[in-house]
Order: structure tokens, then sequence, then C-alpha cells
């Protein structure tokens, strides 16, 4: 006799010598449409003739789950074990699932390995799954046959620095409150031949294989570019960096540069001139109203900066400060720091850091930070790109102190200056359609001459040009824009008190001070400004 047992153990079908056997057992609750169509694709399946339809019916009328004669006695028509294969989306697993056999035969080895083979399948075949299914086979199963190998990606060189890159030139502040300008860290020596950077090589990748014995190749790392900027030469065997000659470190817009020092003994005046130079300057005196220094490095005034004009690749540090009569202006690639800044224009890529600023325009990539006893900061428009610290904003008259926080100043005056590139190109590009048009019609009719057609080719080669650049140009104008969205996650803190006269804007939204405010933190929520207590 032979029983097969389906739909997940609820029919059982059964072959004797007097017919072939129904049991049904309705205890698990499937519902009876879906029952009886289980049944019926079984015996269409296994080919058994002359049902008795009827005796089927009265099963699931009854619910009966007493074994019922439903054919007479025939021969099982015999299947043997099937196998299906599937294979993960990235092809590094293949799976198989052995549905039992009815009758037939289990799947041997050679069996399995013909499906694999018939599937393509011929990498990473698991030996262990195998021997298991065809020694203890398990059914309607999904087991991992087969596995490729995931490539795997290189690692890019490194770049290990041999000096400090970061050099902290801020004043100490003393216990009491007072700010140390003596010692400022500011000269960073080497020698001539000095090793500055080594690159580290790159590691490559290793590459793999799907289960189809497809090669999957690997990203090798890069390697790194070395930072080689001025008096820096690069070592015989280019690994690594040399300074080639005696001097200071500047380390500026990621590239190492060794500069000499130019010390002015006194004040910068008419005995001197504006004062240009590659490397750092520093000066022992003042610098007096009208004179300009620049400086490929960093530039440091032991005096008073009167309504002059400094220019430095690096740093400017003023021991004393600033008086710049509204005509005084710095701008540093990095940091600006001043014991005071006074009726000036300072711009900085990175920070400024005071005692008091008062009446000033600043700008800050990154940080605005008054510090000591006063930290005072009243009048004019202040603007950092992350946060302004202060003891205290504004003044008891009122005074107007602007200050917005929250976007890089310098990314939103290059959108602008981006965007009206941007409309020019496209000025540019409408006249040089506009050009080849007017040629390509004289051409259509048959009137243009030779000087015409190489105009023709010099315009569409010129309107090519123009596209590609405004596909640059666009490219980064989105690149800003993601970052200017971005924004908003500036503040303003204030350890003492916030005066009326200050407004603050966080990227659109604003808000003004109305009442003498303490301890406070300034920042964005959601489409608002707010403000919270500053709780130690």
């Amino acid at each position: 006799m032979s029983k097969i047992i389906f739909a997940d153990g609820q029919c059982i079908l059964e072959y004797s010598e007097d017919g072939v056997y129904l049991t049904v057992d309705f205890t698990v609750g499937k519902k009876e449409m879906l029952m009886i169509n289980v049944v019926m694709e079984k015996l269409s399946k296994k080919k058994v003739s002359a049902v008795e339809f009827k005796a089927i019916e009265e099963i699931f009328k009854t619910k009966d789950v007493e074994r019922r004669w439903i054919a007479p006695y025939q021969n099982e028509v015999l299947f043997d074990a099937l196998a299906n294969i599937t294979v993960s989306e990235n092809k590094l697993k293949a799976f198989i699932e052995i549905m039992p056999p009815e009758g037939g035969k289990n799947l041997n080895r050679e069996d399995i390995l013909r499906i694999l083979e018939q599937n393509r399948i011929k990498e990473g075949i698991d030996e262990g799954i195998l021997e298991n299914l065809v020694l203890a086979p398990r059914f309607n199963e999904k087991f991992c046959i087969a596995s490729g190998k995931e490539p795997v990606n290189g690692i890019n060189g490194k770049l290990e620095i041999h000096f400090n890159t970061y050099v902290d030139r801020r004043p100490k502040i003393l216990e009491d409150g007072r700010v140390d300008y003596k010692e400022l860290n500011f000269v960073q020596s080497v020698k001539e031949g000095e090793k500055l950077a080594t690159a580290i090589p790159p590691i490559p990748g290793k590459s793999g294989v799907d289960v189809y014995g497809n090669l999957l190749k690997a990203l090798d790392g890069k390697p790194v570019v070395l930072p080689k900027g001025k008096n820096v030469e690069v070592s015989q065997d280019g690994a690594s960096l040399l300074s080639k000659i005696e001097g200071c470190i500047e380390y500026i817009d990621g590239k190492i540069n060794i500069l000499q020092q130019f010390e002015i003994p006194e004040n910068v005046d008419a005995s001197t001139g504006n004062v240009y130079f590659v490397g750092n300057i520093h000066v022992k005196g003042d610098v007096l109203t009208g004179y300009v220094i620049e400086a490929e490095g960093s530039i440091v005034v032991e005096g008073i900066v009167e309504a002059a004009s400094l220019k430095a690749g690096g740093d400017v540090v003023l021991k004393k400060g600033i008086s710049g009569r509204g005509k005084g202006k710095i701008i540093a690639g990095n940091n600006v720091i001043s014991k005071y800044i006074e009726n000036s224009n300072v711009e900085a890529g990175n920070m400024v850091q005071a005692e008091v600023i008062m009446h000033s325009n600043i700008k800050a990539g990154e940080k605005i930070e008054l510090i000591g006893k006063k930290g005072l900061m009243v009048g004019g428009e202040i603007s950092a790109g992350h946060q302004i610290l202060a003891n205290t904003i504004g003044c008891s008259m009122g005074t107007a102190t602007i200050i917005e926080v929250g976007q890089n100043p310098y990314l939103r005056e290059k959108y602008k200056v981006l965007k009206g590139n941007m409309d020019k190109k496209e000025d540019e590009l409408e006249k040089l359609h506009q050009m080849a048009e007017s040629i390509m019609k004289l051409k259509e009719q048959g009137r243009a001459n030779p000087q015409k057609i190489e105009m023709l080719t010099r315009l569409l080669k010129g309107i090519g040009s123009v596209k590609e650049e405004l596909t640059i140009f666009k490219n980064e104008k989105m690149e800003i824009e993601e970052g200017l969205r971005e924004a908003i996650k500036g503040e303003v803190k204030i350890k003492n008190n916030v005066y009326p006269g200050t407004k603050v804007f966080i990227g659109n939204p604003s808000i003004s001070v109305d009442d003498i405010l303490g301890r406070s933190i300034i920042h964005r929520n959601g489409e608002d400004v707010t403000i919270i207590p500053w709780k130690v």
C-alpha cells in the first residue's frame, strides 16, 4: 500500500488493493473551497481515474475525518523527488528546495549536481549541505547550496603628517580673566631636508566570484596625493615630502608650505612702504593708516593696526588690536585673532577671536568667539557659519547689532558670483545659437560662402564649450544649494546679557531682542528662531 501526505499534512491519499482512499483532517480550519481545489489538483496530477466525486463532496460537507473510498483499484503514477533552485539578487547565494517524491525515488548526489549544472551553478558548492540532503533529505525547506565570494574593495592610501597640522595660536585666558598674548605658538620651524609627510601606499582590492563563476571585480585603493606646496620637494622614492629650505611650516588650503619669515623691527609706515612677502610677516611695531601688508603665510603684529589693510593666506594675529576708523580691513584664509576690533572690516575663512568687537563688520566661515573679562560684541554686522560665543552682546543704549549664523557667509557669496557667471554664460549661449541659426539658414539656401561655413564650425564648437561650462556651473550650484539648505544648525551663546537692538538671523527666520536677556542660547527651532536659557 502506498500513502501520499499532502497539503501540509491535512490530506492523505492511499493506494490499496481494493481502491484509492482519501482522508481529510479539518482541524486546522482551512477554507472549504481551498481544500477541495487542493485535493482536485492532486488527483489530477496523480492521474487518478474513475473518481467518485460525490464521495469527496460528502467528505467536505460532513467534515468527516474517516478514511473514504474515492476510486477503484489502479496503479499509482509515481513521481521522483524534484528540486527548485533560486539565486539571490546579488548572485552570491544559490538555494535549493527539494519537493518530496510521490512513490518515486529521492535525489542522489549525482541528481543534485546535475540540477545545479542545469541551473549553471558551479562556484562554492557546499559539500556538507549536499551530503546531508542525500543522506537525510528534508523537504519543502530552502538550503543555501552554493555561495560566491563577495569582492572586497581596497583601501585608499593615507597621508602620515610628521608635524602638528593644528597650531593653536589663540591666546591663553588667565585665571583672573586677563588674556595673555605673549605665547601664541606662532612659529613651527623645520630644517632643510626634514621629512614633512609620508604617503602610506593603498591596499589593492580582492576580486570575488558569483555562484555562476563570473568574476566580480573589486576596486583598488587609490594612492594619496602628496600635498606639495612651496619650498617642498618629493623624495627620490616618491613616498615622502621634504623641506627644501629652513623655515616655518604653513598648512594652507590643504598644502604643506615652508615659508621664510620676514621681520619688520619697527612700524609699517613711510619708512617701509607697503609690504608683500611670500612667507610669514612679523611686525614688531604698529601698522599706520593707509598701508598694506600681504603675506602668503601668516601675519603677526605686536602693536596697533590703524586704518590699514592686512591680507594673509594663513592667520592674522594682532596682539594689541585694530582701530580701523571704518576703513581698516583684515582678510585671513584661516583665523583672525585680535585683542580688540573697532570700526573695521574683518573676514576669516575659519574663526575670529577677540576680547571686544565694536561697530565692525565681521565674517567668519565657522566661529566668532569673544573671550576674556569683557567678551563684548556691540554694533555692526556679524556673520558666522556655525557659532557665535560672547559674554555680552549689545549695550544699554540699544545700539543696532545684526547677527547672522548658520550659513557660511563665503558660501552665500560664492553662490551669488556663480549665479552671475551662469547668467552671463546663458546669455552668451543664446547669442551663439542665434548666430549659428542665421548661418545655417544661409547654408540651407545655398548662400553660405566658405568663410561663413568656417564661422559656423567655430560657433558650434563654442556652443559645445559653453554648454560644458554651464553643466559644471549647474553641478556646483546644486552642491552649494545643498550646503545652504543644511544650514540652520547655527547658534548664538551669551554668557551674561544680550541687549535690545540685537537682531539674530538663522537662515531666513530672525528674532529681535526687545528686553534685556540673561544667560541664553539663541537657536533655530523648526521654522522659527527661539531663545532658551543657557544652563550650566
